[in-house]
């Protein structure tokens, strides 16, 4: 008895902190798959919310300021990305039956980094294709990036910042 006691009393305690967390910050979780999707992109858009229940809720999705399409429990769609510069804001707006209504905006800035590598492997005499690495061989790894601005205009390389990880791990240079 005093086990079932101790549980109830442990649920109530985490269930009363998740709802309290989720009322500090966002109302609404956004997802993109890709993740960080280029220029002209077909890109799944998802939500979620700890403070709403979708299910029952009215979710009316606008892209650039025009309604997209609308629906119960409809937590996904599918849209393409402008091209580079061009950014494309998604809104959800979620009206529940007690008419409560959490909107929420997401930006998505198309962009486009091109990775380059090479080995330091050894190739045969008159061998015409990529260096491909070999166990214990060196690979480095050049990164173009392509952002552009509101204008249009591409941002300088030179204001650009890198972080490189390596197994998760920040590689300081």
């Amino acid at each position: 008895m005093n086990k079932i006691f101790l549980i109830l009393i442990i649920f109530l305690i985490f269930s009363s902190t998740n709802t309290f967390a989720a009322e500090k910050g966002s109302k609404i979780l956004f997802t993109t798959k890709p993740e960080s999707p280029g220029e002209f992109e077909n890109v799944t858009v998802s939500i979620r919310s700890f403070a709403i229940n979708l299910k029952d809720g009215l979710v009316i999705w606008t892209v650039d300021g025009e309604e997209y399409t609308r629906g119960y429990n409809l937590s996904s769609i599918d849209i393409t990305t402008s091209k580079l510069g061009d950014p494309t804001f998604v809104t959800a707006v979620i009206k529940e039956k007690n008419e409560k209504i959490l909107r929420e905006t997401l930006t998505i800035n198309p962009t486009q980094i091109d990775l380059l590598w090479k080995s330091n492997s050894y190739t045969p005499p008159f061998y015409k294709s990529k260096i491909l690495p070999s166990t214990g061989s060196i690979i480095n790894i050049t990164a173009e990036a392509t952002f552009k601005d509101n204008s249009g205009q591409t941002i300088n390389k030179s204001n650009l910042i890198y972080e490189w990880e390596r197994n998760y791990q920040k590689i300081i240079s």
